[in-house]
């Protein structure tokens, strides 16, 4: 891509996405906050009766490169410039981010037929902010994002901002000002 920049950084929040790229050798693993609070999550979301597997996490930037060529290979290039990040440009490589799927009777025989089922989705949405998640691509915000909406990608962001950009509606590209503000607050430098 001809526009692309080495990730963005606002006192901690890294940004990647279609412009904001990460370099391949970076490979930090699943982040720990990111995957402990995500198994928190799925066990407060099975006292509702609602079974969440953890479909995807980290992965590396090769394993996202032959990844997303398989997209290509499988439903063509303009299909999958909308539903999967190329390399280097995946949140998954940051190790903060989780797609999540509901457990069902199709799902024990194949991972494949996982699915995250409407009442799950709507859960995840009302709750995810409370772990510090992000629906990280929303209905609505396709242009915004660069990306189909995926009620099944979660970010990990931390309480505080998942929860100001879960009241806010914002994304993180569309919050990227405002964080900047609010964290220079009291920085006099």
């Amino acid at each position: 891509l001809e526009n692309t920049k080495l990730f963005k950084i606002e006192k901690g929040v890294i940004l990647v996405n279609k412009v904001y790229t990460v370099p391949s050798d970076y490979n930090p693993g699943m982040n720990y906050y990111a995957d402990t609070t995500s198994q928190k999550m799925k066990q407060d979301a099975a006292k509702e009766n609602l079974i969440i597997k953890k479909g995807s996490s980290f992965r590396t930037y090769d394993y996202q490169k032959k990844l997303h060529q398989r997209y290509i290979r499988q439903h063509g290039e303009k299909d999958t410039v909308n539903s999967s990040a190329k390399e280097g440009h995946s949140e998954h490589q940051l190790g903060l981010a989780v797609d999540l799927t509901s457990y069902s009777e199709a799902c024990k025989a194949s991972f494949a037929a996982c699915k995250l089922d409407d009442k799950t989705a709507d859960w995840l949405a009302k709750h995810a902010h409370e772990y510090g998640f992000i629906l990280r691509y929303p209905k609505g915000k396709e242009a915004t994002t660069g990306f189909q909406y995926e009620p099944w990608h979660f970010r990990y962001v931390g309480i505080e901002l998942a929860t100001a950009l879960h009241q806010s509606g914002l994304t993180l590209e569309e919050a990227q000002d405002y964080i900047k503000k609010a964290l220079n607050l009291g920085d006099k430098s």
